[in-house]
């Protein structure tokens, strides 16, 4: 197994270097208690023993055959053992040093304190780190009998070291990898990114091409995408236009809605560097009367007229009424044309954007920054993730968890087993703010003595999934370079979410445009705004659930000249698998409702056919992984006036007609907002409590 970031762990060639450089003063027995081991050996062998100690400047081989000598005259006298096993030290004959050492601690355990070192080091280096660590920690029970100080840092060090790795090694974690099914070929396929909702990966696919006119096929490197029909994903196809354009794109990421893609594009510049940088392009639905308009094509797109032509040709053919636009770099303050910008990951609100860069001013090599987004929806100033993250070495290929507080990073800064190992730290909050703690090596196996790169997980935290060109049985490779996923082990997982997607609808069933959406976390009132798309009103939020807390939610919709619309999202009192929602809407004509991931149908709908007496609709937000999505479709009604409209999730606690729940609070906040932005309006509200 190959280690790292200890120089003197190179094994074995700086075991003999250590050997080499120590004194020779170590041949006193100022181990020994009370002369326990004291006793009268034979004095032939003693006379060989001495007669060797002179012998071993001028013929090593005369100095073993004398101290081999003497052992068979006594077998029970350690010197000759112990001697013997320091000159096989010399000579890196490990085994050797290891049999005769044993030996002696056999004959008289406290003959001398080094053999603890020696042993300590030699099983150190042959993975045996339960003994390495027995034997080290010995020699460091008794100071007064160590050299130097030098001894003492390298034994505490191997002893460290030795700990870490056998709590891994000794203690593997669950690892049973698969190929993806369907997307694995004999070609390369690595970069994956599965979409929050599972339905879409993209990733890089790399084969031998032979284009007409060339003489010999030549390496490409295709941006591909496979859509998930009956469980399993598609081949997957080759992304158009405007992907693809060069043979050095890839390792994209999604937001969670699909609407917003981050992805890197590799460039060589005239000095010849390979500089990357960060792009983004945008999924807009184009409207059928503006297909034939080439000028808002180019425009919106920033597409050539030929690229258009092919793509409407695409859209005929396939009946999508959505296209991606041109991408385009982020802004200098991201990308620098001096260094590496690469391998972005966006929070789940879409307004966190991280990525791995070999900037200036870095900890390390390769750090792990992050930029936000500011109110006008500029991206800012990056800054790293703080030394906790951040090592002298490098870290990359990092994957913020849809939970927004679990990320998932390689690093060879960290202790670890191989070249790079897979690491995941959680942000905590404390009383300045937030932090990231101490991150975790996610284990061997899953970590190896190889670099292990590109590691991310399914959203609801079950699965693992990576790239590796691992062609062992364990792992039934196609070959070269192929997807796997496995069961994350709990330990790994990240926090668990309810993941909301749906439309804002007007009582026609038309989408909303220009509608705010926000979910506040009722206990600790902090409020998350949702994106919506300012052309099909779609949106998607993901809520984070505390370990130790059932949480309530408040998600409040507003649109200028509508109904005010809240929804209480609870978790108190259910299953890890199951959490309630319940809303209230003003009619048949104007309800929230919810439906199943995998089902389109309306459920526990029931209402009223008097707009003067209406009912609460309520269904289960599963956070199965079979029903990872729920969908929840908000209608809102233009305001009339005159007309009554019912506020939502407003209730007294237990046997009491004056103090209000918490969530209710919460609810007339959202409220209270709304009536200042629209300070013309003028509302009487009335309300009663019921006898429960």
């Amino acid at each position: 197994m190959k280690m790292k970031n200890r120089p003197f762990l190179i094994l074995p060639c700086l075991l003999s270097l250590l050997w080499a450089t120590q004194p020779n003063v170590i041949y006193s027995q100022d181990y020994q208690e009370d002369g326990e081991c004291e006793t009268d050996f034979n004095s032939k062998a003693v006379k060989f023993y001495k007669k060797s100690e002179g012998a071993a400047k001028k013929d090593r081989g005369e100095a073993i055959k004398l101290l081999r000598d003497a052992i068979e005259l006594d077998p029970d006298y350690p010197a000759p053992y112990y001697k013997l096993g320091r000159m096989a030290m010399g000579s890196e004959n490990y085994n050797i040093a290891k049999k005769y050492f044993l030996q002696v601690l056999d004959l008289c355990p406290t003959y001398n304190l080094y053999l603890h070192y020696y042993l300590g080091k030699i099983f150190f280096g042959s993975e045996e780190f339960s003994k390495a660590v027995y034997h080290l920690a010995e020699f460091m029970k008794y100071p007064d009998g160590i050299k130097t100080d030098r001894h003492f840092n390298i034994a505490k060090d191997l002893e460290e070291e030795a700990r870490f790795y056998g709590s891994l090694i000794e203690n593997p974690v669950p690892f049973k990898p698969k190929n993806v099914p369907g997307i694995c070929t004999q070609k390369d396929e690595y970069l994956p990114y599965i979409t929050a909702d599972q339905k879409t990966i993209y990733f890089t696919r790399k084969f031998q091409k032979k284009a007409l006119g060339d003489l010999f096929p030549k390496m490409v490197e295709v941006f591909t995408s496979a859509h998930r029909t009956d469980g399993d994903f598609s081949r997957g196809k080759a992304m158009m236009v405007p992907f693809n354009k060069g043979n050095n794109e890839g390792g994209a990421c999604l937001t969670i809605d699909n609407m917003h893609m981050y992805y890197t594009i590799c460039k060589k510049l005239t000095n010849g560097y390979n500089n990357c940088d960060i792009y983004s392009a945008d999924y807009v639905k184009i409207e059928r009367s503006t297909l034939i308009d080439l000028g808002f094509m180019t425009e919106v797109l920033e597409m050539t007229e030929q690229e258009v032509k092919f793509e409407l040709e695409m859209m005929k053919n396939s009946g999508l009424d959505y296209m991606w636009t041109n991408v385009r770099p982020l802004n200098d303050l991201v990308n620098k044309i001096d260094s590496w910008e690469s391998q972005p990951t966006i929070s789940s609100d879409g307004r966190t954007l991280y990525f791995a860069s070999n900037r200036k001013g870095g900890v390390g090599g390769i750090d792990i920054y992050k930029t936000t987004k500011d109110p006008n929806g500029k991206w800012t100033q990056p800054v790293g993730l703080g030394k906790n993250i951040n090592t002298e070495g490098h870290e990359k290929s990092p994957f913020m968890h849809p939970d927004k507080k679990t990320l998932y990073f390689s690093s060879d800064g960290h202790r670890g087993l191989g070249g790079f190992d897979i690491f995941f730290a959680k942000m905590k909050k404390t009383d300045t703010g937030y932090e990231w703690e101490i991150p975790q090596n996610i284990g061997f196996p899953i970590n190896s003595e190889d670099n292990d790169l590109g590691f991310f997980v399914s959203t609801d935290g079950e699965t693992g999934y990576f790239s590796s060109t691992n062609e062992s049985e364990k792992y039934l490779s196609f070959g070269g370079w192929d997807l796997f996923y496995f069961p994350l082990y709990e330990e790994a997982r990240p926090s668990e979410i309810i993941f909301l997607k749906g439309e804002l609808k007007d009582e026609k069933g038309e989408p909303i445009v220009g509608g705010s959406m926000d979910v506040t976390n009722v206990r600790t009132k902090e409020t998350t705004k949702v994106d919506v798309d300012s052309m099909s009103g779609k949106y998607a939020v993901i809520m984070t659930l505390e370990e130790d807390h059932e949480d309530d939610f408040v998600v409040s919709v507003t649109k200028e000249n509508y109904t005010y619309a809240s929804k209480l999202i609870s978790t108190k009192g259910k299953t890890k698998a199951s959490a309630s929602a319940s809303t209230n809407a003003k009619s048949s004509t104007n309800p929230i409702t919810i439906t199943s991931a995998n089902n389109n149908t309306k459920t526990n709908e029931n209402t009223n056919a008097s707009t003067n007496n209406k009912t609460k609709t309520s269904s289960k937000i599963n956070r199965n992984h079979k029903e990872l999505v729920q969908k929840l479709d908000v209608r809102l009604e233009q305001l009339v006036v005159g007309e009554p409209y019912r506020l939502d999730n407003i209730n007294f606690a237990t046997n009491s007609s004056s103090v209000l729940t918490v969530a209710s609070m919460v609810t007339l906040d959202g409220f209270a907002k709304y009536l200042i932005s629209v300070p013309e309006m003028i509302v009487a509200i009335q309300g009663h409590t019921d006898n429960v």
